[in-house]
């Protein structure tokens, strides 16, 4: 009797990726950076005024109330300049999937693990929105959170461009990625 010879099978020591990240693709990315440096610095520029108004005798008989209006421009200033200096979150759509990306760390979100994919919202509000197939949900992190929308997710805000104009062509540039690389999951009556 002869003993059957079966090849070991490989090993796999690392993660394969699943979306590959040179794969040619278009890539968008959120904006917005120097209207939160000007919100930041408007903040500060009122709280100045506001603090040599309460100096120079005005309005010393409501200290409470300018105090709590001092921490709230303070807690407004504070997040503005925080949005300022945050980096911009990258999408970036192929024929693998998408692949979002900030400050060097990358989430992969293959074709497969996606049942429907499409822009949820208008305006300010619009964001790409994915479905996931069953028991391929995705969970936020600290660097990219995930809103949830519908039973879905929204993965990658388009709404925070800068003006309407340029936000509406963003959209559009954005539907016309996902139609392409995405057939079969893209759904264009995603509201």
């Amino acid at each position: 009797m002869r003993d059957e010879i079966v090849p070991a099978k490989p090993r796999q020591t690392s993660r394969q990726p699943q979306v590959r990240r040179d794969n040619p693709g278009p890539v968008f990315s959120t904006t917005g950076r120097f209207r939160a440096l000007l919100s930041a610095l408007v903040y500060f520029a009122i709280m100045v005024g506001a603090y040599r108004l309460y100096d120079a005798g005005f309005g010393s008989r409501h200290l409470v109330i300018f105090q709590l209006g001092m921490l709230l421009l303070g807690i407004s200033a504070v997040w503005s300049l925080g949005r300022a200096v945050m980096p911009s979150l990258h999408l970036k759509v192929n024929s693998d999937g998408l692949l979002v990306s900030r400050m060097g760390m990358v989430r992969e979100i293959p074709w497969s693990q996606v049942q429907r994919v499409g822009v949820a919202g208008t305006g300010k509000r619009a964001a790409v929105a994915v479905w996931f197939t069953d028991g391929a949900a995705q969970r936020s992190t600290l660097w990219h959170r995930l809103r949830p929308h519908h039973g879905g997710a929204r993965v990658f805000p388009i709404g925070s461009v800068s003006g309407w104009l340029t936000r509406r062509q963003e959209i559009r540039r954005v539907r016309t990625a996902l139609q392409q690389y995405a057939p079969g999951r893209y759904d264009s009556r995603v509201l």
